[in-house]
Parts: structure tokens; sequence; C-alpha cells
């Protein structure tokens, strides 16, 4: 007879950040966690999503290569680097 419920085993991803990403033009950081190898668009991508789902204003477009990562102590890379920051400005691309 099984007491409990046996867990499916989870394969190690990686580590995992907690970081802060700031919108410009908005009161107030979004935080949540990501993989220490996930690329700069999904990154974007997960926050868009975040600030549409927190209903912040104002409404931004849900196409995430209209948008930049930048960390403020450094440049912006293709991969997020755990050794740079944990806080970031994502900005809105200009338009040509």
């Amino acid at each position: 007879m099984l007491l409990y419920k046996q867990k499916k085993s989870q394969v190690a991803k990686g580590n995992r950040l907690l970081i802060s990403v700031t919108v410009l033009g908005n009161a107030g950081p979004i935080q949540f966690v990501v993989n220490e190898d996930e690329l700069v668009a999904i990154v974007v991508d997960t926050c868009l999503k975040s600030y549409a789902r927190e209903g912040r204003l104002p409404v931004l477009d849900f196409d995430f290569n209209d948008f930049s990562l930048y960390c403020p102590t450094s440049g912006s890379g293709e991969f997020i680097n755990p050794l740079c920051c944990s806080l970031f400005v994502m900005l809105r691309e200009a338009q040509a």
C-alpha cells in the first residue's frame, strides 16, 4: 500500500536566477525566476507576458523583437549573465 504519491524525477536544468526587470516608464520592477542559460529573447517575452498579466500601464506590444534588455552596469549580451547583475532595464527599440 502506498502512503505517499511518488514524485516524478526532475532533470536538473542548471541554476535558476531571480531577476528584476524595470520597464522604462513604469513605476516598479517585475520579478521572476529564469534559468541561467536562458536567451535574452525568452526573458523579454516572459517579462512582456508578466507585464500584461499584472495589468500594468502603459500597455505594451507583445512582440519581443521591439524591445531590448540592458544591464545598467554592463552591456547587453545574447545570454543572461549571472555575474553581471540581477537588475535589468527593458527599453523599446527606436523605430526606423
